[in-house]
C-alpha cells in the first residue's frame, strides 16, 4: 500500500509533465524553457537525495517549488480557480 508521501511525490511528478507537455502544446514554454525545467527536475529527482543521508527530505519541497514555477510560467501568473 501506498503512504501519504510518497502519494504527494507521485502526484508531484503526474503534474510536472502535464504542465510541462501542456507548455510546450500551447507554446507557452520554448523548448529551452522545457530543457531547463527538465534539468532542473532532474537535480532533484537525482542529486538531492544523494547528496547526504538527510539531503533527501528536501527533494520533495524542492519538486513542489519547481511544479509551483512551472505553473506559473506556462499560465502566465497564478491559476484562476473561479
Amino acid at each position: 500500500m501506498i503512504g501519504p508521501p510518497a502519494l504527494v511525490v507521485w502526484i508531484a511528478q503526474v503534474v510536472f509533465w502535464a504542465v510541462l507537455a501542456l507548455g510546450l502544446v500551447t507554446d507557452s514554454l520554448s523548448l529551452r524553457s522545457a530543457g531547463l525545467f527538465v534539468l532542473l527536475w532532474l537535480v532533484g529527482f537525482s542529486v538531492i537525495p544523494r547528496l547526504s543521508s538527510s539531503s533527501g527530505l528536501f527533494a520533495t519541497p524542492y519538486m513542489a517549488v519547481i511544479d509551483i514555477a512551472l505553473v506559473l510560467v506556462v499560465f502566465k501568473g497564478d491559476v484562476p480557480l473561479s
